[in-house]
């Protein structure tokens, strides 16, 4: 049954999160979770950077 909820995944609940002051930093986040293994491309992990307003270090 479709509920006409958005999928927004696991990056778009980390810029909510980031949004809603309940994450410092999406940054620490994506890199802890490439640390463990999690493949995110170079263009999508600027691209969050960019929407979260952090920057590549």
């Amino acid at each position: 049954m479709a509920r006409k909820l958005p999928l927004i995944g696991t990056v778009g609940v980390l810029l909510l999160a980031k949004r809603r002051g309940v994450l410092a930093s999406v940054k620490d986040v994506l890199d802890e979770m490439q640390a463990q293994g999690m493949r995110i491309s170079d263009r999508l992990y600027v691209q969050v950077l960019t929407l979260a307003q952090e920057k590549k270090v």
